[in-house]
């Protein structure tokens, strides 16, 4: 019975010895400038602007077609997948929003190369997800090089997707294997 006795105390003498010393380092980091922060950084991406006549206007795309560059230290099978979400609602850029990659199914490879008739699936914990930051942009790193569609906000909740120019179907983007795509300005009805 002894034997247990010593054991909580000594549990909880490590216990709060381990709570002392971490709490000590966090305060000199903060003493010699590094500063932790609960929110993820990301490196930040500035999507080029279309000048229309003399006004420079942030809403358009001045993407026709997304902008593929390869890159060889991406891991075989993988994809990094960027752009940026204004809402057509607001005409603002969407600030820490919820953004989701829905896998997208074809019956064939006909469907597969048109782009067409296939369905599409978002699997709640394993389908890529990330945030917009201060300006909109999101990026997607790592991802498995197949179709997607985007949608953004909450599943459960309020969401939307990202429609093509007929406003009524989804547009579907490639995520081109060992690559980095960026999708441009993408205006959504959120």
């Amino acid at each position: 019975m002894s034997y247990k006795k010593r054991f909580t105390h000594k549990s909880i003498f490590n216990l709060f010895a381990l709570t002392l010393i971490t709490s000590m380092l966090l305060s000199s980091c903060s003493i010699l400038g590094f500063e932790f922060s609960p929110e993820a950084t990301s490196t930040p991406f500035v999507s080029p602007r279309v000048v229309v006549g003399s006004d420079i206007n942030p809403f358009l795309s001045p993407l026709a077609e997304p902008i593929i560059i390869k890159d060889t230290s991406i891991a075989k099978g993988r994809a990094v997948v960027k752009g940026r979400l204004f809402s057509t609602k607001t005409n603002a850029p969407l600030v820490n929003a919820v953004v989701r990659l829905a896998e997208v199914y074809y019956a064939n490879d006909a469907q597969a190369a048109e782009k067409s008739g296939g369905v599409y699936a978002l699997d709640n914990a394993f389908s890529p997800s990330a945030f917009t930051d201060v300006d909109g942009n999101f990026v997607f790193t790592d991802i498995e090089a197949r179709d997607y569609v985007l949608i953004v906000g909450d599943i459960f909740g309020t969401w939307a997707l990202a429609l093509d120019e007929s406003q009524e179907k989804p547009t579907v983007w490639s995520a081109i294997e060992r690559s980095v795509t960026d999708i441009g300005a993408v205006h959504i009805d959120y």
